[in-house]
């Protein structure tokens, strides 16, 4: 008994011989040029992605601000003083009488932005310094990007507009093109009812 071979056997194993080396090189270079532009695309997208997640973040945080300060600058019973960048009054909260201060002239550490921060005390005697509790973090008033346009402006006696210039991202320091205006003004209806 011979090893007979199975008929069609031969043109089967003729037809599944594989890929040769040229064909391999040829698909592995082609691969690789699809990977890295897929992964090109990825790292653009994940950059893209971030700053486009920090714009939504500075406009708010510079919304609320700008709405907690006119809030209670417009509950204003005295006004001490009020320049480009710092309004301190009196105000009453909860039936207590308070000496509030915002500063929106502190320089934070290791940036090139300004801050604008709040302090309160119950001594209305007592001359106020920039407090510790940051209202907005991020500030180009007043900065090289922008170093002439006031936060306060005292259009009357009793009204007053608030400006603040926000960056939509810290990598965009000093482009005040690619920031946001918040724009507000209030009216201190209650000057002189001490």
């Amino acid at each position: 008994m011979t090893g007979a071979r199975p008929e069609g056997s031969t043109t089967r194993l003729a037809d599944e011989r594989g890929f040769t080396l040229i064909e391999v090189l040829l698909v592995s270079a082609l691969l690789i040029v699809v990977l890295g532009a897929i992964l090109s695309m990825l790292d653009t997208t994940g950059r893209v992605s971030a700053r486009d997640q920090e714009r939504p973040l500075a406009i708010r945080e510079g919304q609320v601000g700008l709405y907690r300060m006119t809030r209670e600058l417009r509950q204003a019973t005295q006004v001490y003083s009020l320049t480009d960048y710092r309004a301190e009054v009196q105000v009453t909260v909860g039936g207590v009488a308070q000496r509030v201060l915002y500063a929106c002239d502190v320089t934070s550490a290791g940036s090139s932005y300004r801050q604008c921060t709040r302090v309160g005390s119950t001594n209305l005697s007592a001359a106020l310094s920039p407090g510790t509790t940051v209202v907005v973090e991020k500030l180009q008033n007043g900065t090289s990007a922008d170093p002439v346009d006031p936060v306060f402006t005292l259009s009357s006696s009793s009204y007053a507009k608030v400006s603040l210039l926000v960056p939509e991202n810290p990598e965009w320091a000093g482009d005040s093109r690619r920031s946001t205006a918040f724009k507000d003004g209030f009216y201190m209806r209650n000057l002189g009812t001490l």
